[in-house]
């Protein structure tokens, strides 16, 4: 049972990590910045990013 609690907290973690990676990226696409400089940045994808 403790690996599977440790397990979700892995998995919560990287998925939040995650979307505040997108909510930047959405944020550097706002205040201007190319999306080509984004994508290199982030290895985002820009359909992630366009979302």
């Amino acid at each position: 049972m403790a690996m599977v609690n440790e397990q979700d907290q892995i998995d919560t973690a990287h998925n939040k990590g995650w979307q505040e990676g997108e909510d930047a990226a959405k944020r550097m696409l706002g205040a201007g910045m190319d999306i080509e400089t984004i994508v290199a940045m982030t290895d985002l994808s820009p359909s992630e990013i366009t979302g």
